[in-house]
């Protein structure tokens, strides 16, 4: 470490924001997707003012800033606004693996503002600060000279060095980076991994993690990092960003009389919580139809708790089949053919079909409200 500087330079390390994202996946009410979107641009707007009012000399950016393979124009022209806004705060990029600078790439062929830099090649390259006595090494995500070793960091007394990259070669596994490595270096800046964490004996190279959480297998600590280097070395703070809890949990049925105890059972579980909830509910245990075939009254009763609510029917049916299968009407000799084919049924595909074929039909024979 070089740090003989009068006063500290201040940055601000990010990646992984993932604007465009696709949500699909999380199997949540149709317009979900695009409120997390827009939740994700009000997250990156809110880091950049934070930048901003801290004074910060350079906001580094370690790739995956968005979906290339969903990016829209709309995002393209929020990105240029909102960089151009922050100046004269430096933006640097190192494009990552789901936003890699092709020739194709909004990185190549859009405008940014002055104040932008994209190390837009797989071999390393420096920009020059000099008002902040700061030098930034970057390069794209790509499959070659991807560790430190391969940078060449000149002596520059009294000057903060830093690297920018997404992913280094040796990948995720950060630890197998050494001192020598980062010889020259006073802060290395990674991205990829959705954890933020220092690595390696050093505590200069640091991956940011990502400022938001994007589905159930992605949760955890959500922070941007605030890293101030002078004369006294290095102080590195995470800053919370997260706006939404992901949350997949079940619950118990077998005791509920009627869709209150479920609309009350879902709003427990997440009321402890301090950030809004989107939940998978997994919803198991022998329960009456009042609660059964009436998901779609539940989600929207208890709805307003969460960000978001899926919910996944597991429960069984509380119906006496075999006593419905005595009867003789109509009802009663549904349910004994279904109940035979039951019992034959080759596989467990074919049971899960027919049982949900029999709980249908009862529902419907009752005038339930019942989805499909």
């Amino acid at each position: 470490m070089h740090l003989f500087i009068l006063l500290a330079v201040k940055l601000m390390h990010t990646a992984n924001v993932n604007l465009d994202a696709c949500f699909a996946g999380a199997r949540m009410p149709l317009d979900f997707g695009e409120r997390r979107r827009e939740g994700l641009r009000e997250i990156l707007r809110a880091m950049l003012a934070r930048a901003t009012e801290w004074a910060a000399d350079a906001v580094l950016i370690a790739g995956n800033l968005f979906d290339a393979a969903r990016v829209t124009r709309d995002t393209l022209s929020f990105l240029q606004k909102a960089f151009e806004d922050i100046q004269p705060v430096r933006v640097f990029i190192a494009p990552g693996d789901l936003d890699p600078c092709t020739p194709e790439s909004p990185y190549v062929n859009a405008s940014w503002p002055s104040n932008v830099a994209i190390f837009r090649n797989p071999e390393w390259q420096a920009c020059v600060v000099e008002e902040a006595r700061l030098i930034v090494h970057g390069r794209a995500s790509g499959p070659q000279t991807g560790n430190l070793d391969a940078l060449s960091v000149p002596e520059r007394s009294g000057w903060v060095q830093v690297a920018l990259v997404h992913q280094p070669t040796w990948g995720i596994h950060l630890s197998e980076a050494g001192e020598e490595e980062l010889l020259g270096l006073d802060y290395v800046a990674v991205g990829h991994i959705h954890e933020a964490a220092a690595f390696g004996e050093a505590p200069t190279l640091w991956c940011s993690g990502a400022p938001e959480s994007l589905g159930f297998d992605d949760s955890g600590e959500r922070c941007c990092l605030e890293i101030e280097l002078g004369d006294n070395g290095i102080h590195v703070t995470r800053v919370p960003s997260g706006r939404i809890l992901y949350k997949a949990f079940t619950v118990e049925c077998s005791s509920f009389v009627g869709l209150s105890d479920a609309t009350d059972a879902l709003r427990a579980a997440v009321s402890a919580e301090a950030l809004p909830v989107a939940a998978r509910v997994t919803l198991r245990g022998a329960c009456s139809s009042e609660v059964r075939y009436r998901l779609p009254q539940l989600r929207k009763a208890a709805g307003d708790a969460f960000e978001g609510l899926s919910l996944v029917d597991e429960t069984l049916s509380d119906e006496d089949y075999d006593e419905l299968g005595r009867e003789n009407t109509c009802l009663g000799m549904f349910v004994r053919r279904l109940s035979e084919e039951l019992r034959d049924a080759p596989d467990a595909e074919r049971e899960r079909f027919v049982r949900r074929a029999r709980d249908l039909g009862v529902a419907a024979y009752r005038g339930l409200d019942v989805e499909i």
